[in-house]
C-alpha cells in the first residue's frame, strides 16, 4: 500500500514549489471510480478561470500508478480548450486510466496536474487532483437451494438414463445369443 502512494509527497512538493499565479478551478466529476481488471475507466471534470486574466492551458503531468496502470491524456490534449478568459469554464473527459488484466483488487492512487499559466509557454502547476480507481475482489457466485436441487435433479435423471440403457444393450444381447 505504501508504494501506492509514494509519489504523492514529492508530487505535492513540486505543486508547492511551482505555485502560479493563475486562478484556475479544477474539479473532477468523481475522484473516485471502480473497475476491473482489463478494463479501462475516465475520468471527466470542470475547468473554470476565476481570475481576472487569461489562463493559458498547455499541457498536464501524469504520473503512472503502478507497473500495472497507465494514465492516457489523449482526450485532455485534444478536447480542453488552450486558454480560458476570466470567468469562462469547460467541462468534459479528461484522462483514462488503463488497467491491466494482472491487476489486484485493492484502491490505486493517482495525481492529475494540469500545467499553463499567464503565458502560452508557460509550465507552471495550475490546478492537481487526485484520483482513485478501486479495484473490488472477485466474487465467485455460489447456487442457492434451487440451482442445487435443479442440478441434483438432472444428474439423477442422467444416472437412470444410463442405467435404463446398460439394461436394454443386456437385454437385446440376451435375445441375440
Amino acid at each position: 500500500m505504501q508504494k501506492r502512494y509514494a509519489l504523492v509527497p514529492t508530487i505535492l512538493l513540486i505543486l508547492a514549489a511551482c505555485r502560479a499565479n493563475a486562478d484556475l478551478t479544477f474539479a473532477l466529476t468523481s475522484s473516485t471510480l471502480t473497475a476491473f481488471p482489463g478494463t479501462t475507466v475516465t475520468f471527466s471534470g470542470l475547468l473554470q478561470n476565476d481570475g481576472s486574466t487569461d489562463i493559458f492551458i498547455n499541457g498536464d503531468l501524469n504520473p503512472g500508478i503502478t507497473a500495472t496502470f497507465s494514465v492516457d491524456d489523449i482526450k485532455f490534449l485534444f478536447n480542453a480548450p488552450t486558454s480560458l478568459a476570466p470567468g469562462d469554464s469547460w467541462s468534459g473527459d479528461l484522462f483514462d486510466v488503463v488497467i491491466s488484466s494482472t491487476a489486484l483488487p485493492g484502491d490505486y492512487g493517482g495525481d492529475f496536474i494540469i500545467l499553463g499559466g499567464s503565458g502560452g509557454n508557460a509550465l507552471d502547476s495550475i490546478g492537481a487532483q487526485t484520483f482513485v480507481v478501486t479495484l473490488p475482489a472477485a466474487v465467485t457466485p455460489e447456487l442457492g437451494a434451487p440451482g442445487l436441487l435443479t442440478s441434483g435433479t438432472v444428474s439423477l435423471l442422467v444416472l437412470q438414463w444410463k442405467r435404463q440403457m446398460r439394461r436394454r444393450k443386456k437385454q437385446r444381447q440376451s435375445l441375440i445369443n
